[in-house]
């Protein structure tokens, strides 16, 4: 969503970037930020809606569409300030960054409920990025920010938003991104509104071996579960079953691979076991 209002998108192999996030010299102050709002001829929403109309054409019933990254309220306002300015705007000017907030979460869903009314047309529901279907307005939320914050900052400033979007949708899933985002989870996990947590542990933890099938999580997804929330994990075929032993596996979405249909009978037989 910074791309529709005003960042400058960057292209690279495999991702992109936006505006202050990769250039702190395209950083907007708070005068123009005051004023930004959401223009409908912006290229890159125009671009977002016909990518999103011809998929909807092409799907005929045959293929879910997915609704687009729009992305979280915080790191959009990080790709119009620059994540160093924002970490400063934290402590600084607190207001103008609830205010912005605010106007943003209006925004945010504007966007989204354009894309849910045209993707439903083709098959009821929604998806997202996560590759996970609902039948009712479903959206993968996070802060990838959140993780450069105290507690006490993303109470104040980043988990009202949260649970105010978690409130316009049917289902909340957060993605909780790495180490950083520890230290969120018991106010997530308060938030009624949200339904799951999505648990990733971060590339570098993952280059250690500390995979989300690994022993180091166990501690996390029993908490989450404790709370009476969904977990969502996604993780090697050959970790499924050693999981699945530690953890009551009612609520939980395990996301891998098969490389056979054998193999995607085994596990399919060593989830229904677990949940005797």
């Amino acid at each position: 969503m910074g791309a529709y209002l005003g960042a400058e998108a960057r292209f690279e192999a495999g991702t992109m970037w936006f505006g202050a996030q990769w250039n702190e010299k395209l950083a907007k102050g708070w005068e123009s930020l005051r004023d930004v709002g959401f223009d409908e001829d912006n290229i890159w929403w125009t671009r977002t809606v016909s990518a999103t109309k011809r998929a909807v054409d092409m799907s005929c019933g045959d293929f879910i569409v997915g609704i687009t990254d729009i992305g979280g309220i915080a790191d959009i306002i990080a790709s119009l300030r620059g994540p160093k300015n924002l970490l400063m705007d934290f402590h600084t000017r607190p207001d103008d960054v609830m205010r912005l907030s605010e106007k943003l979460v209006d925004i945010w869903h504007d966007c989204y409920d354009t894309l849910f009314d045209m993707v439903s047309k083709a098959n009821p529901g929604s998806s997202a990025w996560m590759g996970i279907w609902s039948p009712l307005k479903w959206y993968p939320l996070q802060c990838d920010f959140g993780a450069m914050l105290s507690p006490k900052k993303f109470d104040a400033l980043v988990l009202p938003f949260l649970r105010e979007q978690s409130r316009r949708l049917d289902h909340a899933v957060y993605h909780l991104d790495g180490p950083g985002q520890i230290g969120h989870l018991e106010s997530l996990l308060g938030v009624s509104e949200i339904k799951a947590i999505q648990w990733v542990p971060g590339s570098g933890e993952e280059l250690r071996g500390d995979h989300c099938g690994s022993e180091k999580w166990i501690p996390i997804y029993e908490k989450i579960l404790e709370a009476d929330k969904g977990l969502i994990l996604g993780l090697p075929p050959e970790y499924v079953e050693p999981v699945t032993k530690r953890l009551r596996t009612s609520g939980v979405i395990f996301q891998t691979l098969a490389s056979s249909e054998s193999e995607a009978n085994s596990l399919l037989r060593c989830a229904e076991e677990a949940m005797r």
